[in-house]
């Protein structure tokens, strides 16, 4: 039997013993409170090894359960398997089937506590040991609240936030039956470059913008009669795309370095764009597929919705949102909104998209992109300027690499340029430092103070 096996088997003892005794009462009964599953047992018990692992598992693992170890887990176990009792009279039918009042001891079982701190964006319910970092996220929310709303009409839809703990999947979502916006606290294992949770925050706070603007008008007084059904309905008037691409372009704009400022979200639209062979149907970059590699809908998303802002204005969704709110019924709101106002089509916005990324990224033979590497200009083109050799004999060309950390393809493609641009008759001269120097500003800048003097003729 596992540790926590032992503390679950003693709490369950204690609480049936309380039960079948019910003592000064008739009858006694379990209630577990807040708990909606279907077993008539409930047990949390990967629940408190969630919660143990991610309040002292750093080094301490749950495997290794020393004295230590166990007085941790015991603290964490107290903490979300407690119980009250409560004593009322309930009529209960007897062995002739008919109806009297008995005196019941109700021992009420709660897995987790549970909190909430209550803001004007909403409440934010967080379990009890967990309230650092849900002030935190309350901090986020109301310092983002004021700009969040950027582009559209209408402030956030208020929301309640509810953060988890024992989940190790990092993502968040939206919903609208019942409303509330998920937070999964456990960030991804892969690095990143803005914090967890103020990068989920923003992203799923502008979902909530979102919402709140499609939930207006005629959904709104759909809204009395279909519940938050209605703003389910609502949210299907505008394409996944474009939620998630609009939340994306909201975390970055709110962020010194976010998601799609980073190289890694957009680098396998600009290889397939640079290289200029995959012009590929535009349901596929919308729907994916199973034979290509097809970047999903949040890198797809951002790039259309940062082109059309570009291109129409910042409030160009607010306004396709309203059509929506307005002309639900009409079922294809998007297609009419952009029509309507823009005399345009997605399909023409993603075509246009996909043809100025083209031209800003380049194609592997496009001139700016070789100018941007000599050595593959060289090896494509040669020096076909005789004129612009010869005025080159007459100053000083250096290249300089190191050895040291993340030098060794510096240092082989340096060598290599040294030896073509000798071989098309444009000597250099070639420096190679030490093992010491890295691939690093501090090397570049001591290359250049060394460097400059001699090409400037700085005496």
């Amino acid at each position: 039997m596992t540790v926590t096996s032992q503390y679950v088997a003693e709490f369950n003892r204690e609480i049936n013993t309380l039960v079948s005794e019910h003592k000064e009462c008739d009858i006694g009964k379990i209630v577990y409170k807040d708990y909606e599953g279907t077993s008539n047992t409930p047990s949390n018990y990967y629940d408190v090894m969630s919660v143990y692992m991610v309040k002292y598992g750093i080094g301490n693992t749950a495997t290794v359960m020393n004295e230590n170890a166990k007085t941790e887990l015991k603290t964490v176990f107290d903490d979300m398997c407690t119980y009250t009792t409560s004593i009322n009279e309930e009529k209960i039918k007897n062995d002739k089937g008919k109806k009297e009042k008995k005196k019941v001891l109700y021992v009420n079982v709660r897995g987790m506590r549970w909190m909430q701190a209550k803001l004007p964006s909403g409440k934010v319910v967080f379990p009890d040991y967990y309230s650092d970092n849900a002030a935190r996220v309350a901090r986020y929310l109301d310092t983002i609240r004021p700009s969040i709303s950027y582009g559209f009409e209408y402030a956030p839809l208020k929301m309640p936030v509810v953060l988890h703990t024992e989940n190790f999947v990092a993502n968040g979502m939206a919903m609208w039956a019942p409303k509330r916006i998920e937070l999964e606290m456990i960030p991804d294992a892969q690095p990143f470059a803005e914090p967890w949770l103020k990068h989920l925050v923003t992203h799923e706070y502008r979902h909530a913008v979102q919402y709140g603007n499609l939930y207006r008008r005629f959904m709104k007084g759909l809204g009395y009669v279909l519940g938050q059904q209605a703003g389910f309905v609502s949210s299907v008037l505008v394409p996944v795309w474009f939620l998630e691409g609009d939340a994306v372009m909201a975390e970055t704009q709110m962020s010194s370095f976010g998601r799609a400022l980073q190289p890694s979200f957009t680098v396998e639209y600009r290889a397939y764009l640079t290289e200029g062979k995959q012009r590929f149907p535009l349901d596929k970059w919308f729907c994916g597929s199973y034979r290509n590699y097809i970047p999903d809908h949040y890198q797809f998303g951002y790039q259309l919705v940062a082109w059309s802002r570009e291109r129409y204005g910042d409030d160009m969704w607010s306004r396709v949102a309203d059509y929506g709110a307005r002309r639900p019924y009409t079922i294809l709101t998007t297609k009419w909104a952009l029509r309507k106002y823009y005399r345009t089509s997605v399909n023409r916005i993603a075509r246009s998209t996909l043809d100025d990324l083209t031209r800003f990224w380049g194609t592997d033979s496009d001139d700016m992109v070789l100018r941007c590497s000599p050595l593959a200009y060289l090896q494509e083109s040669g020096i076909a300027n005789k004129l612009a050799l010869t005025k080159a004999e007459e100053n000083c060309l250096i290249l300089c690499a190191g050895q040291g950390a993340y030098e060794g393809d510096a240092l082989d493609d340096t060598q290599a340029l040294a030896d073509l641009l000798k071989d098309q008759g444009m000597p250099a001269h070639l420096e190679v430092w030490g093992g010491d120097v890295s691939h690093d500003w501090y090397w570049w800048g001591k290359m250049w103070s060394l460097f400059a003097p001699r090409i400037l003729e700085v005496k």
